[in-house]
């Protein structure tokens, strides 16, 4: 098991267990007898239990050995049984575990699922922690002229095989691939079976065809970083290395690698509010961990606002600190609100224009009783208001309190209670409201509720880190002993 492995499957029980909170005795629920035994307190005794209401599809999936990390369980919780809206566009369910030809005389490749619509095929791939340890190896029979079923795809996938494993030119039977985490040589195989796919049903097939390689995402795991950076590279390469062969099909083929995070994002949940909910166990809230809490804490506390200092003192503080860089314009309200207000002359948005606004990353929102809203880096908020388009909402402070709330003015039926830095947390680091997690702001600005503004931290860390001069010298070098 890799170092960090056993702590992310730990996240992912305990999250599990969250949405399964009638769980009492875990015994009976986790510890599959054939496991090994470094893994076995992560696989489900009963693999329904690991599925979304516990239903056991009528079709296959996956090996049937189901552990809290089983990509096939998470795309069937997220995709279901019927249908999906992403991207404003309605799917069906085709296939769970769709099987494609792949090379002559071998078992073709497998992709998760496959969904349709009049105008596109869409197929997913999906990773829970694959990423975690290196790719598979290439077989020496993806190299040979022989196994394929034409020399014109032979010839094209042959080199782009090549091209992504070591030592090409020596003769082996299995090849290490160029990448350190990601799987470029299981997606190549796969657009090959889509190839394939697409050739079998020329007439049927619709003329757009797309892959999704969905990917759980964990930032704070350096494996991931890698894989992501991987992914990208490897997805921009084979959107230009396929493009002709598939245009020779009368075929618009693209490959997208896409967060799963993001992924939830595009999804229209608004008729399926208990799904999205129970989906929460695949969301890892971006807390500091208390180790990396104790690297940072005296940084933090330097940064923020003590208690017992008031907010002149502190700002006259911080602002002649040479060490503390404060952005342009902080704590300048009016200077401030030319960036979170509606720009002068700014229309409304539909949903595809707010997602590409230039500089600036939006999130839709997905929590229950806030799914019109979105939320920007930049920490403005949108709602999506009965034109179906998303206006940017005005926001001011409450009584000069510092902390902004939406549409003072009435305009729109929002919360115009709750605080807008929350809402800002909701999108960018998994805030729920209700759970046990405080929003910190780290520069002590109300006006500043961008996303590299804001930190989520447990009651007890944040307490700490708007603690006293006394009582920050008192636990300093003991942090240890105070946080565990």
């Amino acid at each position: 098991m890799e170092n960090n492995e056993k702590e992310i499957l730990d996240l992912l029980k305990d999250n599990l267990l969250m949405v399964n909170q009638d769980i009492k005795d875990t015994d009976s629920f986790f510890g599959y007898e054939n496991a090994k035994s470094e893994y076995k307190d992560y696989y489900l005794i009963d693999f329904t239990n690991n599925l979304y209401q516990s239903t056991k599809p009528a079709f296959e999936l996956g090996t049937g050995l189901e552990a809290v990390r089983s990509s096939a369980a998470m795309i069937y919780n997220t995709i279901g049984t019927d249908s999906i809206i992403i991207d404003n566009k309605k799917y069906k369910l085709v296939k769970y575990e769709d099987v494609l030809d792949g090379l002559k005389g071998r078992q073709g490749p497998h992709l998760d699922v496959s969904l349709e619509n009049n105008e596109e095929r869409l197929f997913i791939e999906a990773k829970c922690l694959e990423w975690i340890n290196e790719p598979e190896k290439l077989i020496n029979s993806y190299l040979n002229v022989e196994n394929y079923y034409d020399q014109k795809e032979a010839s094209h996938f042959i080199p782009i095989f090549k091209m992504l494993i070591e030592d090409s030119n020596i003769k082996k039977e299995k090849y290490n691939s160029i990448y350190k985490h990601y799987n470029s040589k299981q997606m190549t195989i796969h657009i090959l079976g889509i190839y394939h796919w697409c050739k079998k049903n020329l007439t049927t097939t619709p003329k757009t065809v797309k892959l999704l390689n969905i990917v759980w995402d964990y930032d704070t795991a350096e494996q991931y970083k890698v894989e992501e950076k991987e992914g990208l590279e490897y997805t921009g390469f084979a959107n230009i290395a396929f493009r002709n062969l598939f245009k020779d099909l009368g075929i618009d083929f693209t490959l997208e690698y896409i967060r799963y995070s993001d992924f939830l994002n595009r999804v229209d949940w608004t008729n399926d509010l208990e799904r999205r909910n129970y989906l929460r166990r695949y969301e890892i809230k971006e807390t500091i961990s208390n180790n990396d809490f104790n690297k940072q804490f005296k940084i933090l506390w330097k940064k923020t606002k003590h208690k017992n200092e008031d907010q002149t003192t502190y700002i006259s503080r911080v602002s002649n600190d040479p060490d503390i860089n404060l952005p342009i314009g902080a704590f300048n309200k009016e200077e401030s609100s030319k960036r979170y207000n509606p720009k002068e002359n700014e229309s409304s948005y539909t949903k595809d224009q707010l997602l590409n606004i230039k500089n600036e990353k939006w999130v839709l929102l997905s929590n229950q009783y806030y799914t019109k809203y979105a939320v920007s880096s930049e920490g403005r908020v949108a709602f999506l208001d009965k034109d179906n388009l998303y206006h940017i909402l005005k926001q001011d402070d409450d009584l000069h309190k510092y902390y902004l709330r939406l549409d003072p003015d009435g305009e729109y039926p929002v919360d115009h209670q709750i605080e807008v830095y929350k809402l800002i947390a909701m999108g960018f680091l998994g805030k729920k409201i209700g759970d046990s997690y405080d929003v910190h702001h780290i520069i002590n600005d109300g006006y500043n509720c961008r996303e590299n503004n804001l930190l989520l931290l447990t009651r007890t860390q944040h307490n700490f880190v708007h603690s006293t001069e006394s009582k920050f010298h008192e636990i300093e070098n003991n942090l240890d002993k105070y946080i565990r």
